[in-house]
């Protein structure tokens, strides 16, 4: 419900209003038992709305962000807040790149916009690279941007991420011009035909190294009956390598072309810049085993500085008071913080007493 209320279509009167209904959230937010398991769903969609352009606003996300630190404390939502503060400073590094640039009398006809991320801070499944070989033109102005990012921030290295860009294309048909706005890897597909006139989804895989499941969705959205750049043609021999149930469209077999009487109403339109609404069961599922890993590290910390405060305490005592530590982000189940004391006993850092199995010491 947040993630919709923060996302441009949302269906607000007013911004007051969906402030107004974040206050709301945040206010029910505070009675939930699991907020670690909201916190890690939230920074997901987080980072799907600014990767992918699909943000109300930066205002409006501060505006959230602000009430859930208020509820739970600014500590648990560093990376939320790292997030914001790498979209606006990207914004302004383009800014001075594009001046230098400018100045030095090396600029091209192409525009191109760089978000330089923080790694530790973006959900690593946000952040999964598509491996693809983007254009000559578009590496070379990405060394252009490295060499001089690294020249004024000494000892950073830039990874990049070219499969998860957004790209506008720009063509003619008809005599009229337009711009589509399309995910790298869809643009990549559509570029081939720069050089070919027709292609199959193997060929394209082929020229882009994009992995053929990405190449057979690329074509189908730039096929899609909305708006058609590509039409599919059956082929006159169709697969016998059992890849049917993969491909029921028939995808893999299928020759593509330009449509040469293209039409739309808009000049500029997005091609499929979609982002997922809603995780699929298994994405569900790896979310929750990295809460359970994040629970885990939490009541080792926890343990640790129960008993090096104290340095001696009954099992009892000491699950209490984890409990009173952690309870805040999740409550965890008593069998949970004995199998982190038995870990943490097996790594030294507690002992069992000698007379009292059910006592511990701290280890220094």
């Amino acid at each position: 419900y947040l993630d919709r209320l923060l996302s441009p279509g949302a269906k607000v009167a007013e911004e007051q209003e969906r402030e107004s209904r974040i206050r709301q959230v945040t206010r029910l937010f505070r009675f939930v038992d699991q907020k670690d398991v909201f916190l890690k769903f939230y920074h997901r969609h987080l980072g799907l709305r600014l990767l992918y352009h699909r943000s109300a606003g930066q205002d409006t996300e501060t505006v959230a962000l602000q009430s859930i630190a208020d509820a739970i404390g600014g500590a648990a939502v560093w990376r939320a807040k790292t997030m914001l503060q790498d979209v606006q400073t990207a914004h302004d590094t383009n800014l001075q790149f594009c001046d230098a640039v400018s100045s030095s009398g090396s600029s091209s006809g192409m525009t191109v916009s760089f978000s330089t991320l923080m790694t530790g801070a973006w959900p690593s499944e946000v952040m999964e690279d598509i491996p693809c070989r983007p254009p000559a033109a578009v590496v070379s102005r990405c060394k252009q941007y490295e060499s001089w990012y690294t020249d004024r921030h000494k000892g950073r290295k830039l990874n990049w991420r070219h499969g998860l860009g957004i790209v506008d294309v720009k063509f003619k048909c008809k005599q009229r011009a337009y711009s589509a706005s399309m995910p790298a890897a869809t643009a990549m597909v559509l570029l081939c035909f720069n050089k070919v006139s027709s292609l199959t989804a193997n060929e394209a895989a082929s020229e882009t190294t994009l992995p053929l499941d990405k190449v057979r969705h690329s074509l189908v959205q730039l096929c899609a009956p909305k708006c058609p750049i590509l039409l599919k043609e059956a082929s006159a021999a169709p697969s016998t390598n059992g890849e049917s149930s993969r491909d029921a469209g028939g995808i893999s077999e299928a020759i593509f072309k330009v449509n040469e009487s293209f039409s739309y109403a808009k000049v500029k339109f997005k091609v499929a810049v979609a982002m997922p609404k809603f995780e699929s069961p298994d994405e569900q599922k790896e979310t929750m085993k990295k809460v359970a890993i994040d629970r885990s590290s939490q009541l080792d910390a926890a343990i640790v500085r129960v008993m090096k405060s104290r340095k001696k305490l009954g099992h009892s005592e000491l699950t209490s008071l984890v409990v009173k530590q952690v309870c805040e982000f999740f409550m965890p189940q008593p069998v949970d913080i004995k199998k982190r004391i038995e870990e943490l006993i097996e790594k030294e850092y507690l002992e069992r007493a000698e007379d009292d199995q059910k006592t511990y010491h701290y280890l220094a």
